[in-house]
Formats: structure tokens, sequence, C-alpha cells
């Protein structure tokens, strides 16, 4: 078996074929120049070490697009249509329903019989560059790109976790009908490239798990002219203009190498957002109210302020430069279910409006500079079943209260490494809590709230230190130094 390599690609097609291609190859939907994209990319990519490459050929002989794809229905396709990972418009075969569309099929839900619609390779040991780009290439080869060949047709491409390297190139937009894009968990590099927001079908866009250097535009997700001022409840303001419509509504993008300050307020269609474990910083403006945005994840960079969205149902910005007083503004998120902020330094009370939402399912703020006690109305939080306050300076007992929502099988509670206590009177602290104490305690109040009882298994706190000059307090839990439950 011979393969061939695309430095000797041009020199081996005859010159008499490529003149009975004419010009009708280069039209933007081409059957034959869809197959010459598909065999580019397969040498491009290391087809010969594919995990799976059914149907693939190795060399580039064959050229026919003559049927030998076969169907239930309706004439055979072209016989690339049955690659491993490729789908084809078959829409000839389609039933259509009683509003006389399509299922929603993308097989079905397409002009021309078969033009890809799908390229599927994900978890296939593909390595090296799949993106073409038009400079350095002869005329020619600059339209066998996946992105020029397939652009018409194409809505999904997934070639996650593979081994591909190189940049994303900058006519990616030139992929128009493209919904679904998942580059995840390879080798990518370069900047992110900004043309991602002319590609107006784009609605799922994955590229984390790679080395994507750059900032996210604020016409990353569209554009406007105009202001974008906002509130904290994400109104805009006096003279503002709107957002355009926007397409994207999953974008992830940690675990890359992204910096700078960032702008979501045009993203009017974003639901999913991730940019986890990235070099990102500064200040975030609040969403306008209308935004769906569920899901945001922003953990592990340096935002100095919580991401404001009306309908947010889960934050994680876990490991940040959150400083200062938690906001009041956290109630404004009504449907809250999950916030994880903890390893920042965020100071204050817990407030009440918080930890009150009925629709609080999980609170994880360890490793911050809490004060105060755990207020009464966290009773209110009937879906409340994992809490975390650990590592803080949190004082008092625990509220009756907590019994309505922590004490049943499958819960969590961590106050570990806090001042709490169940007896103490006038808590006392020095500016740095390294010296702290309760004046008195009333040693007839009841150690836990009615109905907690401490189990029948409990064990002294042994540690076993694993790195050299590890050492730790031989006083750990006692309230008078190091926090603890009397």
């Amino acid at each position: 078996m011979i393969w061939i390599y695309p430095v000797l690609l041009m020199f081996l097609i005859p010159s008499n074929f490529l003149a009975a291609l004419g010009v009708s190859l280069l039209n933007s939907c081409n059957i034959t120049r869809q197959r010459f994209a598909l065999e580019d990319l397969f040498v491009q990519t290391g087809g010969k070490n594919w995990i799976n490459r059914t149907g693939w050929t190795p060399s580039w002989t064959g050229y026919s697009t003559a049927g030998s794809c076969a169907t239930t229905l309706g004439p055979p396709l072209p016989d690339h249509c049955c690659w491993f990972g490729i789908q084809c418009c078959a829409a000839s075969t389609c039933p259509f329903n009683s509003n006389n569309s399509t299922s929603g099929n993308i097989v079905c839900d397409c002009d021309q019989d078969g033009l890809v619609v799908s390229l599927s390779l994900g978890m296939n040991n593909l390595s090296g560059q799949a993106f073409r780009t038009s400079a350095g290439t002869v005329e020619f080869m600059s339209n066998w790109t996946i992105q020029a060949a397939l652009g018409c047709s194409l809505v999904n491409l997934d070639l996650h976790q593979n081994l591909l390297t190189g940049p994303l190139p900058a006519d990616l937009l030139a992929l128009t009908a493209l919904q679904a894009l998942s580059l995840a968990d390879n080798k990518m590099t370069g900047m992110l490239p900004s043309s991602v927001a002319g590609m107006s079908a784009l609605t799922y866009l994955d590229l984390s798990w790679n080395r994507f250097e750059g900032t996210i535009s604020s016409q990353f997700c569209g554009g406007i002219i105009g202001g974008t001022t906002t509130d904290h409840y994400g109104n805009l303001s006096s003279g503002a203009a709107s957002p355009a419509s926007s397409g994207i509504v999953y974008m992830h993008l940690g675990n890359n190498q992204l910096s700078g300050s960032l702008n979501l307020t045009l993203c009017s269609k974003l639901v999913v957002f991730d940019v986890t474990n990235n070099g990102m910083s500064g200040y975030i403006p609040p969403m306008l109210s209308t935004s769906p945005l569920l899901v945001a994840n922003m953990a592990s960079n340096a935002f100095k302020n919580l991401m404001y969205g009306r309908h947010v149902n889960q934050m994680n910005m876990a490991f940040n430069n959150l400083t200062g007083q938690l906001p009041v503004e956290l109630s404004a998120l009504v449907s809250l279910s999950s916030i994880n902020l903890a390893e920042n330094n965020c100071s204050g009370t817990l407030p009440v409006s918080l930890m009150s939402l009925g629709s609080l399912s999980s609170v994880e703020m360890a490793d911050n500079w809490i004060t105060g006690t755990i207020p009464l109305e966290i009773g209110k939080a009937k879906s409340l079943s994992y809490l975390d306050l650990s590592n803080n300076s949190l004082t008092g007992s625990l509220p009756n209260s907590i019994l309505d929502v922590m004490a049943s099988y499958g819960t969590l509670l961590d106050l570990r490494l806090n001042y709490m206590s169940c007896c103490g009177r006038g808590f006392q602290h020095d500016p740095t809590y390294s010296v702290v104490s309760y004046l008195s305690y009333n040693y007839s109040a009841p150690p836990l709230p009615p109905g907690l009882t401490f189990s029948t298994h409990l064990r002294p706190i042994t540690f076993t230190p694993t790195a050299p000059n590890t050492t730790y307090a031989s006083n750990l839990g006692d309230t008078t130094y190091y926090p603890g439950m009397r």
C-alpha cells in the first residue's frame, strides 16, 4: 500500500484531469470538491495511524462520485458518505411531518443529496493540522480546505480528543452552515480567532483543553454599535444600544491560556459559559437582564468581581481575586442553585437573602475570611444539601433551623477550621486572627441543636505529613488558638 503525502500531491494529479474538472469544481457546493478535501484531511492528519479509518482511501485515486453508499430509500449516495465519521445529506429519502418539514435530523434538513453535513472523528488519533490555510498554498489547493470545500453544507464538526496542532485559520467563517464545532482536548495553539464572531449559524463551540492564547473580544458573540453599560441587575443604562442577535448558546473555552478582561453583554443567546483555568482578569460587566445565561464556570482566573446574570443557576468562581463583602446583589439571582466561591478573599457576613434562597442546593465558600454567624434564615433554603464553609472566621453556634435542611441522609455540612462554639460568649480576636478567644462559656448550653447527636464512631484526628518540613498544630480544634468546634 502506497501512502502519498501532500508535498507531492499536486504533482500526482494529471493536468488533463484538472482541466476536465473545470470551473465547476470550485463552486461553493460541489460533491467532488468535498471528496478532495476529505482525502486531503486524511493525509494531513496521519490517516494511516487513525484508530478507525473504515472506508477512507489511502491515496488520491478513484475520484468517481458515482453512488456506492446505499441508502434505505432513494438513490445511493457518493461512496465517501459511507466512510467512518461522515454523514451526508439525504433529503430526498426523508419523510415530511404534518407541517411539511423534516424532523430536525441534519441529514434531512439540507438542500442537496450527497453533500457532507457531519464530520465526527473525535478520539481517533488524528495528528498534525486539520485546517489548511490559504496562505502559502497554490490557488487550486486552497479550495480544498475543509472550511472552503465543506463550508456550504457542514453542520457538525467534531475532532475532539485527538493530537491536532496548529492554529485555527482566519477563514474559519467560511463554514457558513456550521452549528457545532468541537476541537476540545487537542494541542492546538495560536490566538483565539475573532472570525468566530462571523459564524452566524454557530450555536455550540468547544475549544477547551488546548493552548489558545489572546483575549475574548466583546464582539465574540456578535456586535452592536454603542455602549453596553449595565447596573448590577443587568439593566442597560440610558442611551445604551441593544445587542444584536447571537447564535452561540454553549461556549467552552476552559483550560487554555486566554488573558485580558471579559465582557459578555453581547452574548444574548448564551446559556452555558466555561472559561475555567485561564489567565483572565479584571472586572466583569453584568449580563443584561434578558440574558438566558444559566451556567457560569469561571474558576481559576483572576477576576475581581462576580458574574451577574439574573437567571444564572450555577456559578463557579473559586480561585479568583474576589475581595470584600459578599454583595447583597447575589439575592437577585433568584434561580441560583449552586455557588462556589472557595479560595478567594471574600469577607463580611453571609447575606441572609442568599442563604435563604429556596432554590439553593450547594454552597461552597471554603478558605475565605467570612465572619459572623450562620443566619437563622438558612432554614428557608429547603433544597440545600451541600454546605462547605470550612476555614473561615465564623463564630457562634449552629442555628436550630439548620435541621430543617441539613439533617438528612446524603447531605454534607463542613464547618471545620472556624471559631464556632456552642457555648461561647464574647468572641475576641486580634486583627490577624492569630489570637482568638471567648470571654466565657455557658456550659449548660446544649452542644448541638435539638435533634442532633454526636456520632458514636468519633476518632482522634491524626496527621501524616506528606512533604518535607510540614508541621501541624498540636492544638488543632482548640478555640483559643485554632478554629474548631467546642
